[in-house]
């Protein structure tokens, strides 16, 4: 059990029917219960579970499957059907205090896709964005995949700032962004 239960519980989010097409919380607060259960989870997997979004079940079978395939959570969620790529990128960006950006407003032919290398882009599914003085702003859908961050800021010497994007729509766009040998 954790040593500070009452940090576990909090507040949920309601959300509407329209903005995810998903039911409100019915509790306001994590039950003892609840929160005893959610300490195996960690990340986004737990605040999916916290807002009501995954049931625990669910959420430790996801990351099971993700592992198994070898991708991230957030991509495996995401192209199963099991949670909207909207619903997690609003949700990341509240859980991790980040901007969330629409690639659908983005015009793909002028992002500096050549600031980092092609392969790394693909391994991490970090998107260049742009670049200001020293920083680089990377559209990811899963701000926890700090290795590749890491990464990717070793390999371009420049500081990376997170935006988080839809995971569906980040896929869309690296592939339209990449030269016509990189194509599958």
């Amino acid at each position: 059990s954790c040593p500070y239960p009452w940090m576990l519980q909090r507040l949920h989010s309601y959300y509407t029917q329209s903005s995810f097409g998903l039911e409100p919380q019915k509790s306001a607060f994590v039950s003892m219960e609840t929160a005893e259960n959610l300490q195996g989870l960690r990340g986004i997997a737990l605040h999916l579970t916290k807002d009501g979004l995954l049931s625990q079940d669910q959420a430790r079978e996801a990351i099971a499957a993700a592992a198994k395939e070898r991708i991230p959570l957030v991509s495996w969620l995401v192209r199963n059907n099991k949670v909207p790529g909207r619903a997690v990128a609003t949700l990341s960006a509240r859980s991790y205090g980040l901007p969330l950006l629409d690639l659908d407003a983005v015009d793909v032919a002028s992002l500096p896709v050549e600031l980092a290398d092609r392969d790394l882009i693909r391994k991490h599914r970090a998107l260049p964005l742009a670049q200001r003085s020293q920083r680089l702003f990377l559209g990811v859908s899963d701000p926890t995949n700090l290795k590749g961050i890491e990464e990717i800021r070793f390999h371009t010497g420049l500081m990376p700032e997170l935006v988080l994007v839809e995971d569906d729509k980040l896929d869309k766009v690296i592939e339209k962004s990449a030269p016509e040998e990189y194509t599958l």
